[in-house]
């Protein structure tokens, strides 16, 4: 069922091992964010973000907090002209769905359109809307459904999750599974910090090389991520990203990504301070350091990115 890789498309990531395409910096793009330049007489020119935020963000659990936020930063739960491309009995795909908040709010928001979710993890909730289902499976094996099946596919944060190998096989299976002029959406963060501080500068640099040398995980492919969608046959791709600031100078949501990045820094701990060469009371005290004083001294942000294509129409000649 899975597509088929001919050995010239399987060697794709070897075309993309030079940086310098990612390398450059992006300036930062806070344009959702309500942002007023302090007027105090100060010269430090510090910005000041007056959200407002969806009750949610406000309790609940990481992931419940995280989803929330993205919602926020991204005005909704997809950038692409949705409304006008889906009609009642169209079918929406999310690929690594998790716990299946967007499938369900998806399935609330579009209620005569069915919305499918698929993830290695079971879902813990028996309670969901009528026209939204699950499926367990693992999407590098391929996806459970047959040629021209969804109108749009959606993606979010599996950028650290598929190795570098598996991704061209895995948009081809997508580009199978969606009907021509269908939608597909990704979104997902840079993958490393940007106006960091020295000792962060120092743990993320360790943890994009240990992740792609131990792991095949390619951290920053989401800054060429678009190459990538070409290659697997899309058309009329779009790239767009917007800046969340990390720690408290970013208020709540800066809050949230600040917890994140501890979070997923020490989850790493077993094997990342074990390539770093230090202890790990001496990682753990890095970190701590990191999330209490230097996201905020040093301003740190993060890119998130969003980018989506359409499948090209099938075309039908006729001679006489």
């Amino acid at each position: 069922m899975g597509a088929k890789i001919s050995k010239k498309e399987s060697t794709c990531n070897e075309k993309f091992e030079s940086q310098e395409n990612i390398n450059h910096i992006l300036e930062p793009n806070f344009d959702w964010a309500i942002a007023k330049e302090k007027n105090n007489g100060d010269d430090d020119n510090d910005l000041k973000y007056d959200y407002v935020f969806p009750k949610e963000i406000q309790e609940g659990y990481r992931v419940h907090s995280t989803h929330f936020a993205l919602k926020h930063v991204c005005n909704g739960n997809y950038k692409v002209p949705l409304k006008q491309h889906l009609k009642p009995g169209s079918k929406i795909l999310d690929v690594g769905c998790g716990l299946g908040l967007w499938c369900e709010e998806m399935a609330n928001e579009f209620p005569d359109v069915n919305v499918y979710g698929i993830d290695l993890v079971d879902f813990p909730s028996k309670i969901k809307p009528y026209n939204c289902k699950f499926f367990l499976g693992n999407v590098i094996f391929g996806l459970p459904w047959v040629d021209n099946t969804f109108d749009y596919i959606w993606s979010r944060c599996l950028f650290t999750e598929i190795k570098s190998k598996h991704w061209l096989p895995l948009l081809l299976e997508m580009y199978r599974v969606l009907k021509p002029n269908g939608i597909i959406e990704f979104q997902g963060g840079d993958g490393y910090a940007l106006s960091a501080g020295p000792l962060l500068e120092k743990v993320q640099t360790s943890c994009l090389n240990a992740a792609l040398e131990l792991r095949d995980i390619d951290l920053r492919i989401a800054r060429r991520f678009g190459e990538i969608v070409k290659l697997a046959g899309f058309k009329d791709i779009n790239e767009s990203y917007q800046s969340i600031a990390i720690g408290r100078w970013g208020g709540k949501i800066g809050e949230i990504w600040a917890s994140n990045l501890k979070e997923s820094y020490l989850t790493m701990q077993p094997w990342l301070s074990s390539y770093m060469s230090i202890s790990e009371d001496e990682y753990n005290r890095t970190i701590k350091e990191i999330v209490d004083k230097e996201l905020d001294e040093h301003k740190t942000y993060i890119n998130h990115h969003v980018i989506w294509a359409t499948k090209k129409p099938y075309y039908k000649y006729y001679w006489l």
